[in-house]
């Protein structure tokens, strides 16, 4: 009788920990599951020489979520967006590109952007004036 009583504590002790540690994975699973993170990584580079770029921003469009590519070009971020989302790649004196991410590295060619000026600026003068110059306490340009 006494060794009947002591298996069925024995049972239940084991029952209420496995379910105990059943009900643990599966909060941890859902949790996992919940905060799910998409890395965006890749590569910028110059469309005209082929070489590295470093320092473009690379940023999901429409928020502040991402990074700049480093020394070698390459860049990544998380972000608890899904694909597929928009991604804006800019660097100074090239032009910005607007990129679809569906989940694959990207490889970014960024090409020069030129601009034409229409007004020129001309500058006419002297940094020293003539009255100066004729001061007998100024220093003359001696050639």
């Amino acid at each position: 009788m006494i060794l009947r009583t002591m298996s069925a504590n024995l049972s239940q002790k084991i029952a209420t920990k496995s379910r105990f540690w059943g009900i643990t994975f599966w909060l941890c699973f859902i949790a996992q599951i919940s905060f799910a993170q998409t890395t965006v990584k890749g590569k910028v580079i110059d469309a005209e020489t082929g070489e590295a770029l470093p320092g473009a921003t690379v940023v999901i469009k429409g928020t502040t979520t991402g990074a700049a590519s480093d020394f070698d070009g390459t860049f990544e971020f998380k972000t608890t967006q899904t694909p597929p989302f928009t991604v804006v790649i800019s660097s100074i004196g090239l032009q910005t590109q607007e990129v679809n991410f569906t989940g694959s590295p990207l490889s970014i060619r960024l090409a020069a952007e030129s601009k034409l000026i229409d007004k020129a600026v001309e500058v006419i003068g002297q940094r020293i004036d003539d009255k100066l110059k004729q001061d007998p306490r100024t220093v003359e340009n001696w050639t």
